[in-house]
Order: C-alpha cells, then sequence, then structure tokens
C-alpha cells in the first residue's frame, strides 16, 4: 500500500532533534499534549512529496491531499480546535515559489 506523504514522523536534518510530524500519529500526540495545557490553536506547514509539484502548485487544490486530510483529521478529534494555514504555494511549487510565476508578467 503506498503511503501518503506525511504519515511517519521524520527528522529534520537541519535542526537536531526536530521532526516533521506525521499527520496521523506525532501530530495528534503533540496536539493532545497542547490541548492538555489549554492551546486550542495550530499552525500546519506542509511538507509534499516532490513528484506532486509543479510549476502552478496544483497538488493545494487536491481535496485528498495532505493538508485537506490533516485537517479532517484533527477537525473530527477536535471540532473546537483552530486550525491556521500557511497559504503560500512554495510547498507545493517545482520552482520552489510562494505564488505562479509568469513568464509574460513583469
Amino acid at each position: 500500500m503506498k503511503r501518503f506523504a506525511g504519515e511517519e514522523d521524520t527528522p529534520i536534518g537541519a535542526m537536531p532533534g526536530c521532526y516533521r510530524l506525521g499527520w496521523r500519529h506525532g501530530l495528534l500526540q503533540e496536539v493532545a499534549k497542547a490541548r492538555a495545557v489549554g492551546v486550542n490553536s495550530i499552525v500546519l506547514f506542509p511538507k509534499v512529496y516532490e513528484a506532486l509539484k509543479n510549476p502552478t502548485g496544483d497538488e493545494a487544490c487536491n481535496n485528498n491531499g495532505l493538508v485537506p486530510r490533516t485537517i479532517r483529521l484533527l477537525k473530527d478529534k477536535y471540532p473546537d480546535l483552530i486550525i491556521y494555514i500557511d497559504v503560500a504555494l512554495d510547498p507545493y511549487s517545482s520552482d520552489g515559489d510562494d505564488g505562479i510565476v509568469r513568464e509574460d508578467a513583469m
């Protein structure tokens, strides 16, 4: 079975001791800990597979993509949780830009 992007916790090489939290396990555990001490809002920053990236960031509009799946999971468990998301396209762009770059634009 193909695993979804972001399913497992993975270390961040440039930040020893820090991890990208998997949407099914580590993230749920951290949100539970945060909720236990009164935190009721989080910010999601996705990391998607390189193969899903393109110049127009189409994966950002995928209803079954990493962020929508994660939001559904969290809202099912914590309906009152406030979830902020980064709307820049850089996680989805093969060019690494925050938006769509057009060659004909000045």
